[in-house]
């Protein structure tokens, strides 16, 4: 018997679900503005009390490393570290595109994953899907909407926070219920394979480019040359 926790902290909502045996027991998802660091270990505690489980049951912890909020990949990864300490449970590290992706499982075309990376900018990959399994058509990447753009067709279905920037585009776009990252994908991306499995203190965040703050700090030293 396989046991999963999944999470999700990257974009503007959190969530977490229970898995065994590929099934999906108990889940929350929670987009109600509150930050990361209020909502997330509540969300985990509740669905494995939904579960009935406890950590040391779980065989896998699985967790979007990115991209996304810096902020909030943090917490998802610093979460996941943490409840796989004292076990040492085998972490499993999800594209966070990969899994809003992942909505679009049954779409004959392609499947664009967006979010927004500022700056007139989108964290992106382009994947297919043959017999419920996804398959890449491009890596993770920062991209101009523009040049995006030129990559798509009229059977490209849109997914991710940032779908809103294509509607008016003769593209089709995600609903509100089939946009967002989601725990409930990440177990079945695990189940079919997929994420990189590591040791807890090999689990990193993935970043496109430098936090906000680290930019700051480059910039005003390129000024004082």
């Amino acid at each position: 018997m396989s046991k999963i926790l999944a999470m999700d902290s990257s974009s503007v909502s959190c969530s977490a679900a229970i898995g065994i045996d590929g099934k999906i027991i108990a889940a929350q998802y929670i987009n109600n503005g509150l930050t990361h660091s209020q909502t997330l270990l509540c969300a985990v505690e509740q669905v494995l009390a939904l579960a009935g489980t406890d950590i040391g049951d779980l065989d896998k912890i699985a967790v979007t490393t990115g991209p996304g909020s810096f902020t909030g990949i943090k917490i998802g990864v610093a979460t996941a570290k943490g409840l796989a300490y004292p076990k040492n449970i085998e972490c499993v590290a999800v594209s966070s595109l990969e899994a809003a992706a992942y909505n679009g499982i049954y779409h004959k075309g392609k499947i664009c994953a967006v979010m927004d990376a500022r700056r007139n900018q989108l964290y992106n990959a382009l994947f297919t899907s043959e017999d419920g399994t996804l398959l890449r058509l491009t890596s993770d990447r920062r991209i101009d909407k523009n040049e995006l753009l030129h990559e798509l067709d009229e059977n490209t279905l849109i997914v991710g926070d940032a779908s809103e920037m294509f509607h008016g585009i003769n593209i089709l776009v995600s609903s509100q219920e089939k946009r967002y990252v989601n725990a409930e994908n990440i177990i079945q991306i695990v189940e079919s394979g997929g994420g990189i499995s590591v040791n807890h203190k090999k689990l990193v965040p993935f970043y496109l480019r430098a936090p906000q703050a680290e930019r700051e700090r480059f910039e005003k030293k390129e000024n004082q040359i």
